[in-house]
């Protein structure tokens, strides 16, 4: 919603997803363990949305035991509402011209 706010043209989107989604995929353990990172990469992985939904999703697919859902669901959930609430403050900027 942030970056549909914010685009100019539809290239805007692919910046978006070529500078933020591709580095989350490749560190946030969706093809391999967040453990494996060096400790100061891994703090900073675990501050990142996609970590939590890894972490959340490997655990329901796999049957295993959810280790803190309270605690991915909740970083999820806060991502959600700073999310759409900078989205509406940028649409209501642009709408107010």
């Amino acid at each position: 919603m942030i970056m549909s706010s914010l685009a100019t043209t539809y290239d805007f989107f692919s910046y978006y997803f070529v500078l933020v989604v591709t580095p989350m995929f490749i560190l946030c353990g969706v093809f391999y363990p967040v453990e494996t990172l060096p400790e100061a990469v891994r703090g900073a992985v675990y501050l990142l949305p996609l970590t939590h939904a890894v972490h959340l999703t490997r655990g329901l697919v796999a049957g295993a035991e959810l280790a803190q859902p309270v605690l991915h669901l909740a970083v999820l959930a806060g991502y959600a509402l700073v999310g759409y609430v900078i989205a509406a403050i940028l649409v209501r900027r642009k709408l107010m011209v």
